[in-house]
């Protein structure tokens, strides 16, 4: 292979260019039709105003956006002038969002978010490097280019100078796979966040491993609404759809998931573990296939993030739905995929096309180096040695795994999330948690065992399950109330003695504190992808979490 993502995306647009490539619904309902053609005229306005504004020595062009129509147009036009492309997640912390812009060292900023907006314009005196900030939101002040006059910028310098276009191809189609495309950041749920640099090559084959692996074409359609600043739905989202020429609805509002998709009707759905655990839920609830609440077309449906738990995945197959599940990282996304012809439920299925999986002595799961993998992390040079064996040849996962008779991946724990009790115990944390939200009425569970005698959770409850659970009893209290209600201890504790009854002795659980206020991403509780943000979450509660050893 040697073409890359902008090349693709140039000739997409050539041979299927009055073909529908993405509908965008807004927040509101409405909705409107993008051709490849008109994808890639809008985009090639984006690249021309770079080029011709006072920002066009930058390296980086920085994303702080939700799934609209300035994602797509953005990235690609980043990508065809040869520069880098920075997501920014639409919930990060000011904080963070000073500290990646100072880090890729973006000369523009994208942004759709009033609120974020203001974040930043109040931060400004911190970005030395930030030169120009386009403002998709309905915000117009004099140090702002609003998405309309940045457009139209490029729209002039198109027609002033009918060579640019040319320029621009000719420019895009010169990058070389071993060149920058673009930096994610990593979503900081085991510690600081850390930008890592994917080549155009690495997005590329990545796009098309995916492709291969679930045999899609351009006649399936999608929907994109988790953020593109994501590494699973920036490369599935978006590249893959290039790759192959599928059409996308993009879902601004998360809300809106389920009645986008009744009306779409996709043939692919991809969500996180929570997505598919909500649509168990609604199918329920009413009665209903979960394929019908989709639309009624859909022939696969992918789930990454994390482990979806065993019971959903059975029953939502067993209902007509068969998840695949996957996994990979952020430094090599296309780590391990279930096959629709080989499906499993407790494991990742097999290595995807490229991708070598080792088991290390300690039990961390290694990935052979190779053009599927990042490049490294964005100025950290000691952190991207340390990502790798001392020979440089195998990705350190940071999980712990182990690969079936038949060379399936099953991930078991954490290797940086190992608890130690006072007695010198190790406990993994996450399968222990990922059996206990299998129960109906929890969301999430977080053990408490660093330097503690013996390991205690944080269980935190479903508040709609608990509602219909506690009127099907006759219990009337309310949702804080029933946090603490006896028949809901006894029922919590059930849990906790099923599980336990498969633990050592170590790691089993004594204790529990119950909450029915769910973890948010706001609150920083959740990382953008709903992963636990462990040490935030037990600052959160650590009064009553410490309290259960002195019970």
């Amino acid at each position: 292979m040697t073409q890359t993502i902008p090349a693709r995306f140039l000739d997409r647009a050539m041979s299927d260019g009055e073909r529908v490539s993405m509908r965008v619904s807004s927040p509101e309902g409405a909705h409107a039709l993008i051709t490849w053609r008109e994808w890639r005229t809008m985009s090639l306005k984006f690249a021309a105003a770079l080029l011709e504004s006072g920002a066009s020595d930058t390296d980086a062009v920085a994303i702080l956006a939700g799934n609209g129509l300035a994602w797509p147009i953005a990235d690609l036009g980043t990508l065809l002038c040869g520069k880098t492309s920075v997501g920014i997640y639409p919930t990060s912390a000011p904080v963070q969002i000073v500290k990646i812009l100072q880090d890729c060292r973006a000369g523009v900023l994208v942004i759709d978010d009033a609120r974020q907006l203001e974040v930043v314009l109040g931060l400004r005196e911190q970005l030395s490097d930030l030169r120009i900030i386009i403002s998709v939101c309905n915000v117009h002040l004099p140090n702002l280019i609003s998405w309309d006059e940045w457009l139209g910028i490029g729209s002039a310098a198109l027609e002033a100078r009918p060579e640019l276009e040319a320029s621009i191809e000719e420019r895009a189609r010169a990058i070389g796979r071993h060149d920058r495309a673009i930096i994610i950041y990593t979503s900081g749920s085991t510690g600081e966040p850390k930008g890592a640099v994917l080549s155009h090559g690495c997005i590329d084959a990545s796009a098309e491993s995916i492709a291969a692996t679930l045999g899609l074409t351009a006649s399936d359609t999608t929907m994109s609404f988790l953020p593109y600043s994501h590494a699973a739905e920036r490369i599935t989202g978006l590249y893959t759809r290039i790759n192959r020429g599928m059409e996308a609805a993009l879902v601004e509002d998360a809300f809106r998931i389920w009645d986008v998709a009744a009306e779409y009707r996709p043939t692919v759905f991809g969500g996180l573990p929570r997505y598919y655990e909500k649509l168990h839920q609604i199918a329920q609830a009413q009665c209903r296939s979960p394929v019908e609440i989709l639309g009624g077309r859909v022939r696969l449906a992918t789930s990454g993030g994390a482990p979806l738990p065993m019971d959903i995945a059975k029953s939502l197959a067993a209902l007509g739905l068969p998840v695949l599940g996957a996994y990979g990282l952020t430094e090599h996304l296309c780590v391990a995929f279930n096959r629709s012809d080989d499906p499993t439920f407790d494991t990742s299925g097999h290595a995807m096309p490229g991708t070598e999986i080792r088991i290390a002595g300690d039990g961390e799961v290694l990935v052979r180096r190779s053009e599927l993998t990042f490049s490294g992390y964005n100025n950290l040079p000691e952190a991207t040695r340390a990502a790798f064996t001392d020979d440089g040849e195998w990705l350190r996962t940071g999980d712990l795994g182990a690969l079936d008779g038949r060379g399936r991946l099953r991930i078991t724990g954490r290797k940086k999330e190992l608890l130690a009790l006072s007695n010198g115990k190790m406990v993994a944390p996450l399968p222990i948690e990922a059996r206990l939200a299998m129960h109906p009425l929890i969301t999430h569970a977080v053990l408490h065992a660093e330097g503690k005698r013996f390991v205690s959770a944080l269980i935190v409850l479903d508040a709609e399950s608990l509602a219909s659970w506690a009127q099907a009893r006759g219990i009337s209290e309310s949702a804080e109330e029933l946090a603490s209600h006896p028949l809901v201890a006894a029922e919590i504790q059930k849990a906790v003695d099923e599980v336990n009854g498969s633990l050592s002795r170590a790691e089993s659980i004594r204790r529990f504190f119950a909450v029915t206020r769910e973890l948010s991403v706001a609150e920083s509780e959740l990382t953008p992808t709903l992963k636990v943000r462990r040490k935030a979450v037990l600052e959160k509660y650590a009064v009553q979490l410490d309290a259960l050893y002195n019970a």
